[in-house]
């Protein structure tokens, strides 16, 4: 069903503006007769499209018309509620759902490509705290650029960290690092997390700026902001998000 506008020339005068609300193909040429009737003061038939002879009676003029389709003003507030709605659902689901992320940058390799882009989840930081060896995004503190940056948490509040020729020891531990990252040298430590604050860094650890950086510092668990589950793009390397 749509709206249509109709605009008729008859005996040299131009007829417009008639709306023609909710019609099928199959009614609306008994609207344009109805319509032609009134002008022509007799009944008129339409003979083919895009006009109508109305000269079996009285004057013998002939009637051209012209169908569009036209919106009316509830057309036009359901089209603006759905453009509203749509940007209302899109900024809750990027907000608290998920968001999708570009990898800028090879400071996670061998985890993350530059350039790949991955989908983060929201919601898990809401409900509960992060991970040993979880991906995050985060903003970095005393920056303002807006943009996310994209580490693994390896240290909790509290913790003391150390770094030796890339192997990670927890409050002296030696913990096990289940993943695929870049070959790194490079000693850090050994650093106190503070409390509420989350020792984060990149897998390329000797191409990535992060906690060790006297710039970043630790990051507080407002400033992570999302949960790295996935990789959608290239098609040719989705693939899930492990910790």
């Amino acid at each position: 069903m749509k709206n249509y506008k109709i605009t008729i020339q008859y005996d040299g005068t131009r007829y417009s503006g008639w709306q023609v609300q909710k019609c099928t193909p199959d009614t609306i040429q008994g609207k344009i007769e109805h319509i032609l009737e009134t002008l022509a003061g007799h009944p008129v038939e339409i003979m083919g499209s895009g006009r109508t002879d109305a000269g079996v009676h009285a004057l013998g003029q002939v009637a051209n018309f012209h169908i569009e389709d036209s919106f009316s003003e509830q057309e036009i507030f359901e089209w603006i509620m759905v453009f509203v709605v749509a940007a209302a659902m899109a900024f809750v689901v990027r907000t608290f759902i998920f968001e999708p992320v570009r990898v800028d940058g090879s400071s996670m390799l061998n985890t993350l490509t530059d350039s790949e882009f991955m989908i983060a989840t929201k919601f898990d930081y809401w409900l509960g705290d992060p991970e040993r060896f979880d991906i995050v995004i985060c903003n970095y503190p005393n920056t303002s650029d807006g943009m996310y940056r994209v580490k693994r948490v390896i240290g909790m509040p509290d913790e003391t960290i150390e770094l030796r020729a890339g192997q990670l020891y927890v409050d002296g531990q030696h913990i096990e690092q289940n993943f695929d990252m870049a070959s790194a040298t490079r000693d850090f430590g050994p650093y106190t997390v503070p409390p509420g604050h989350y020792f984060v860094i990149g897998d390329n650890r000797g191409n990535s700026k992060d906690i060790r950086s006297i710039m970043v510092g630790p990051l507080s668990l407002d400033e992570t902001k999302g949960h790295v589950r996935a990789v959608v793009f290239p098609f040719g390397g989705m693939r899930l998000i492990k910790n």
